[in-house]
This record gives structure tokens, sequence and C-alpha cells, in this order.
């Protein structure tokens, strides 16, 4: 049995509603990391069944697995779905105060935007993709100068990925 199996198993015995959410929004991401569209989308809006009744961090974390599902499925106006998806998640982040150890990374600077332009390249968007890396990586550099880590290589794999399919691109 997988961890993200235990984990929700254990978190559906709590008969804690934002537990059981956020358990499924991480087997949601595990289908993600697999590039299985499909399991994305069915365990992230079983998370979201009575929306209304989870925290906004549950909501925002769900809504964001949902737009992934939709991004690897291209199913009909995959992009609009997508942003329709984040705009609705980028609306809650403000309102996070939950006493919850977990799912913090939704309050990170840009969390929202990292996510669509993840969604972005997996519709095959990078040159749209690297606008919205090259907006946001210059607070995120800060961030990362503060916190003393590494820093992010994705938006320099996708200005690679530009030249190659853009002969025009710099």
């Amino acid at each position: 049995m997988h961890w993200h199996d235990v984990r929700l198993e254990r978190a559906h015995r709590s008969n804690d509603r934002q537990l059981v959410a956020f358990a499924l929004h991480n087997k949601a991401m595990l289908h993600a990391d697999l590039l299985d569209g499909h399991g994305v989308l069915e365990l992230a809006r079983a998370a979201l069944q009575e929306a209304s009744a989870l925290a906004p961090k549950v909501r925002v974390l769900a809504l964001q697995q949902t737009a992934h599902g939709i991004s690897l499925t291209e199913d009909g106006d995959a992009r609009d779905e997508c942003n329709r998806l984040l705009d609705q998640a980028a609306a809650l982040v403000d309102q996070i105060d939950d006493a919850y150890p977990w799912g913090g990374a939704c309050l990170t600077p840009h969390y929202i935007d990292v996510q669509r332009a993840t969604c972005l390249v997996r519709l095959g968007q990078a040159a749209d993709a690297l606008t919205q890396w090259e907006r946001i990586m210059p607070s995120l550099r800060a961030a990362v100068r503060v916190a003393g880590c590494g820093g992010c290589s994705w938006p320099g794999r996708l200005r690679r990925t530009r030249s190659i399919t853009s002969p025009s691109a710099p």
C-alpha cells in the first residue's frame, strides 16, 4: 500500500472533512506527477465535494489540482478552465487563516502564478509560461536568497524550449 493510500484511509477514519479533502489533494498530486489527468480530476473533484464547508486553504489546494488535471487532459477549453479555477483559488488565498499545520505552500509568494505557469507548460504554451515566469522570478529570486536556497531552473528550461520551437525566439 502506498503512503498516499494510508494517509487517505486514516483521514477518512478521522471523519475530518478538511483532512479527507487534503489527503485527496495529495493523492491527486501523485496522479499529476504520473501524468494521469483523469485520475487527478477524479480525486480533486472528490475533494471539492461540499466545497463551501472546506477551509479556504483546502479549497485553494483542490482547485489548483483540478486545474492541473484539466491541463493534463486538455479537454475542451482547457486554458480558460484552468484560468477560471486558478482565479477562484487566488481569490481565496487572502482568506486562509486556519490552525492546520499542513498545506502552507499555498501561502508562498506567487503560488498560484507558479501553478498557472505549470498548467501552461502542460498545455504546450511554453512561450506564455515563460512570460509568466519572467514576471514572477525577480521576487521569487529575492525570496530564495533570503531562504538560502539554490533557485529555480524552470525559466531557463522554458527559454531553451522556446528557442527550439520558435526560430524567431532570442
